[in-house]
């Protein structure tokens, strides 16, 4: 019987199946309710999942990672969303953790933590995201030529747990009632973009984005085809709603830089 307080929703497509015989081991002790949105797949993923207790939901084209999310997020039965990459693997007990968070503050309403990356040696991938001056958000863990250093392992804000400008959608959880007050996921940003747009429509909303540096997942990162593909159009649509309006410096304030 699964925990059904939280909801675990993964999107898959074609290429997933080989990253879904990494997580799903990993992620089945943990008896969550679990949801996986197929995105028109061709490689045996249903087969594959047959052997996993989940929710399965399968469209017969990819519809993007926003589309799918919010299909998944109709499906799930908890009370916390946990939105979670295909290409992560996960530790005993991460999802319970990232939800005591919420127990800080009654204003939190979404919740990310430490990522590292797969391959070894580990590094640290993502402690939550900042913003350049020009309001573009970036993770705090590897560097990034001309805009951000990195940070090491041994970094402290790696292991704290406190409020951030901002998570990834790789590994994010969120309050199912704010979540479907936000309206769920734009689904005009194609695979990119998604994830910033609905924590900045967080904070208008006067919800708090903290990060928990407690647990830890990994993830293979940029391990979708296509990921890249429609960055230019994502980036100009984020910059329409929040940079030129000048909403996002209004909301996110001292919380811009790293």
């Amino acid at each position: 019987m699964s925990n059904s307080n939280i909801s675990v929703i993964i999107p898959t497509m074609t290429g997933g199946l080989s990253h879904l015989a990494g997580l799903m081991p990993t992620l089945a002790p943990e008896n969550l309710d679990v949801v996986i949105v197929d995105n028109g797949s061709r490689d045996g993923t249903t087969n594959f999942l047959s052997q996993y207790e989940c929710t399965l939901r399968i469209n017969k084209t990819n519809l993007g990672f926003s589309r799918a999310n919010n299909q998944g997020a109709k499906l799930a039965q908890g009370e916390y969303l946990l939105f979670l990459n295909n290409d992560t693997q996960v530790i005993h007990g991460f999802a319970e953790e990232m939800r005591r968070t919420f127990e800080l503050d009654p204003r939190i309403g979404i919740v990310g933590c430490l990522i590292y990356t797969m391959n070894l040696p580990r590094k640290v991938q993502h402690a939550g995201i900042c913003f350049t001056q020009d309001y573009v958000p970036y993770e705090l863990g590897l560097p990034i030529p001309s805009v951000a250093p990195g940070i090491l392992n041994n970094d402290p804000r790696v292991s704290m747990v406190h409020e951030v400008p901002a998570v990834t959608a790789a590994c994010m959880m969120v309050k199912k009632s704010v979540f479907e007050e936000l309206g769920g996921f734009d689904e005009a940003y194609i695979n990119g973009w998604e994830d910033t747009d609905l924590v900045l429509k967080a904070r208008e909303r006067g919800y708090k984005v903290w990060y928990t540096g407690k647990t830890y997942i990994t993830h293979k990162h940029f391990g979708s085809m296509g990921r890249m593909k429609y960055e230019g159009q994502n980036r100009n649509r984020y910059d329409e709603i929040w940079v030129n309006s000048g909403r996002a410096k209004k909301i996110l304030g001292e919380f811009r830089h790293a």
